[in-house]
């Protein structure tokens, strides 16, 4: 057992070999070396996360900025969606170190890492902003897929990082340019109507005058109040003509979780 992964002993000597190649750009020749060897057991070595951060090869080679071996390791099958112990992809460590070709060639592979968020709620462009990676903030702006506006768990947009942490003034510029808000405020306008179409569904179905009043309390003192509001925020940034897998558009499923958490029910049972 070595990384997390139980397996032959030629095998692992593979998996530790790569990583220990790549953990504090040690020796990325060996890396190289290893990955162009045919006889590499591929479908085991490339996406094993180390213990301690759980990061992959490619997370290494992004934050170290080795393209080529970016490359080879996307070409062997690396997964480009995995995320360290903080929730972070590859693409956002590219994104974080300023290696902006890593993070197009990351993107043009697996483009959901784009809006792709950390455990903390922050994407890449967070990431951008607070790194001070200029050129990068550009590009990711320029992708028309981008959700500028994305919130944080704490409720920060990537303008608003900016202006209160950062306090780069070009940066600032390019994101009003785009459009970007500094604050949830103007979506969370929309919240209200949300919620009054839940109390309005689940009065209907109770046919009691005192449900409304009982879901207000329980939206108002409801534990997980400021990550609905968030992901209302998230939801609302997108284009809400677009349905998800089972028909509902992104109000509506916003909806039915507001109205679902209100009664208590679980995610089975949803």
């Amino acid at each position: 057992m070595k990384y997390g992964v139980s397996v032959e002993s030629s095998k692992e000597h593979e998996i530790t070999s790569l990583l220990d190649a790549l953990l504090g750009n040690s020796n990325p020749k060996r890396a190289v070396k290893l990955l162009s060897e045919e006889k590499m057991s591929v479908d085991i070595i490339i996406n094993t996360q180390e213990i301690k951060g759980k990061r992959t090869a490619l997370h290494l080679a992004a934050q170290y900025g080795h393209e080529n071996i970016v490359v080879l390791l996307l070409k062997r099958g690396a997964d480009a969606s995995i995320s360290d112990n903080n929730g972070r992809t590859a693409f956002q460590y590219a994104v974080q170190f300023g290696y902006g070709e890593i993070a197009e060639v990351i993107y043009a592979s697996c483009s959901t890492t784009l809006n792709h968020q950390s455990d903390n709620g922050e994407t890449a462009l967070h990431i951008a902003v607070d790194s001070e990676q200029l050129e990068i903030v550009k590009w990711l702006v320029s992708l028309d897929s981008i959700k500028i506006d994305a919130v944080t768990k704490d409720g920060y947009t990537a303008l608003k990082v900016s202006e209160d942490f950062v306090h780069n003034k070009e940066i600032e510029d390019i994101l009003k340019m785009k459009g970007a808000q500094d604050d949830i405020k103007p979506y969370l306008e929309e919240v209200p109507a949300l919620v009054n179409n839940v109390l309005s569904i689940s009065s209907a179905v109770n046919g009691q005058a005192e449900t409304q009043k009982t879901l207000v309390k329980d939206v108002t003192n409801m534990q997980h109040t400021q990550d609905l509001l968030i992901e209302t925020t998230n939801a609302l940034t997108e284009d809400n003509t677009m349905r998800d897998n089972i028909g509902e558009t992104a109000e509506d499923s916003l909806i039915s979780k507001i109205f679902c958490c209100c009664l208590g029910c679980s995610d089975e049972n949803h």
